[in-house]
């Protein structure tokens, strides 16, 4: 009984592991388009307002993002 027991906190605390990387690895590979347009939109300015954004190679939503503040 004490075998299992210790198997069981062994096994709960690989699977928490595996998927706390799994949810961060997710998150990462999500949020990284989205940090690379903030950062692009942060360099348009009052002086750079000719600056564009890429709408290429990204999500759908991000490129339809781009596309309407290049349309502005």
């Amino acid at each position: 009984m004490n075998f299992l027991r210790r198997l069981l906190i062994i096994v709960y605390i690989i699977s928490l592991a595996a998927s706390w990387t799994g949810i961060y690895l997710f998150v990462k590979k999500t949020i990284g388009p989205l940090e690379k347009l903030k950062t692009d939109v942060e360099k348009i300015s009052y002086s750079n307002l000719h600056g564009r954004l890429a709408q290429n190679g990204q999500v759908e939503e991000i490129n339809s993002l781009a596309a309407n503040i290049n349309h502005m």
